[in-house]
């Protein structure tokens, strides 16, 4: 899904092309230091709805 996308930079928002069709996402590979923190604004105005999902990738792919 990330191919060759650096860490800690998500993609531009788009759609799937699947699914509903006014779904967007924004996929990002996170790798954080133990003295790190992760902190992620959304400008949410004019949303019905919104959301943010974290895994892990062991998880994910198990």
């Amino acid at each position: 899904m990330l191919g060759d996308q650096p860490p800690n930079t998500f993609l531009p928002p788009a759609g799937m092309g699947r699914g509903f069709k006014t779904l967007i996402y924004s996929h990002a590979g996170v790798a954080l230091d133990p003295e790190q923190a992760l902190v992620v604004e959304v400008d949410h105005r004019g949303a019905t709805m919104w959301d943010v999902q974290f895994y892990n990738r062991p998880w994910y792919w198990v």
